[in-house]
Parts: C-alpha cells; sequence; structure tokens
C-alpha cells in the first residue's frame, strides 16, 4: 500500500446518516465553491450513503466513482454551504504538469507527493525510488519541476523567491507557530502566482484522503 498509517480510526454507531433531509445536508442543488473557506467546512460521507440521500448529483456520480477508484477510497468530501466539482486524472494532472512547485516538509507531505507524481506520470520509478526510499529520502531535492526543502527554510523561501506558478506547500514542523512568520509569508503570496498551502501537524489519520 502507498499510504499506511500506525493508527486507526473508531467508529461508533451506524452507518445511516442522522437527519438526511435537512437542508445542510441537500448539496445536489448548491452552486460550486468558490473559497477554500466554504470547501473546508464540510464532513466526509460514505459515498453510498451520498448516493442514497441524494447528496451528490446524479450527472457527477460517474466522476466521483472513477475518484473512488483513483484513490482507492470509500468517502467523498460534501461541503455544508457549496459542493465541490470531482476531477479525473486528467484534471489533476493538469494541476501539475510542466509547473513549478516548491514544498517545505518532513516525510508526510514528501511520501503524498512522491506518490501523487509518479501516478501522474511526472516522476518516473527512478526519481520515485530515489525521493521516496532512496538517496534523496532525508535531503533537499529538485525533480521535474518540484523542489522539496527537507526541514530547510532557507531552501524553501530561496524556490519561492523564484516565483513558481505551482503550489506552495508548507509542512509545519513544530507545536508552535510563529505568527510572524506566518504573516511574513502571506504578504510574500501577494506578489506571486499560485497557491499556498499550509498542513499542521503529522495528521495521519485519514491523510491520503487529505491529499486528494
Amino acid at each position: 500500500e502507498i499510504f499506511q498509517s500506525p493508527f486507526s480510526v473508531l467508529v461508533k454507531g451506524g452507518a445511516e446518516l442522522q437527519n438526511p433531509n435537512s437542508a445542510q445536508s441537500n448539496t445536489t442543488d448548491q452552486d460550486v465553491c468558490t473559497n477554500a473557506r466554504q470547501a473546508t467546512q464540510g464532513r466526509w460521507v460514505r459515498f453510498d450513503q451520498a448516493k442514497r440521500f441524494n447528496l451528490v448529483p446524479r450527472f457527477e456520480i460517474q466522476k466521483w466513482e472513477g475518484v473512488l477508484e483513483m484513490t482507492r477510497d470509500e468517502y467523498v468530501w460534501l461541503p455544508y454551504s457549496c459542493r465541490i466539482r470531482p476531477m479525473n486524472y486528467d484534471d489533476l494532472k493538469a494541476l501539475f504538469r510542466n509547473l513549478s512547485h516548491c514544498l517545505c516538509c518532513d516525510s508526510y507531505i514528501r511520501s503524498l507527493f512522491s506518490d501523487s507524481m509518479l501516478y501522474l506520470g511526472i516522476f518516473n520509478k527512478t526519481y520515485h525510488r530515489n525521493t521516496r526510499t532512496g538517496r534523496l529520502i532525508h535531503s533537499n531535492w529538485e525533480v521535474n519541476g518540484v523542489s522539496m526543502a527537507w526541514h530547510d527554510k532557507k531552501y524553501f523561501e530561496d524556490c519561492r523567491r523564484k516565483r513558481p506558478n505551482g503550489f506552495s506547500i508548507e509542512n509545519i514542523l513544530t507545536e508552535q507557530v510563529e505568527p510572524v512568520a506566518n504573516h511574513t509569508t502571506a504578504e510574500d503570496d501577494t506578489h506571486q502566482v499560485g497557491n499556498f498551502v499550509f498542513f499542521v501537524g503529522h495528521p495521519w489519520s485519514g491523510d491520503h484522503r487529505g491529499a486528494h
């Protein structure tokens, strides 16, 4: 398995959704999410229950089935106030191919990113092996437009000064985050193209769902 965890999640209660007819649960007639705040306020719902209670539009069911087959999962993320559109392989590939990305992280993001690059055909098996388990596993590296800073803030900032047009991802490696550092980062991002993402801690449970 690509994604493994030393922990398991125990869910108590039945599989049935509570209050399936509530307005908050009905997402089929909602507009597509337009910002991260909308999209991240929601819940995981098992796909068979989402279909049963019409929580996903019928015209998107086939696309969602493709996503679940691709991610080997059985849950879909449903925001409360809007809906997200499922992405197929080509959609995901377009987010990463021929773009430059900056990462500052530990094994969590490194592993997910390296595995995703292999799946999308951006890394070959040699690149994947070297960055995932081989000679680059605990090192800074740059492969096919992806710059990975292993616990190295300076290397990460040097990458960001080149104005990457893809993703800038920082996995916060300490329990206490300096507000000044975050404010400075936010100011820098207003002057460059791309997307900036924060990951807090090392969230093993459901980590592959977070990535996809």
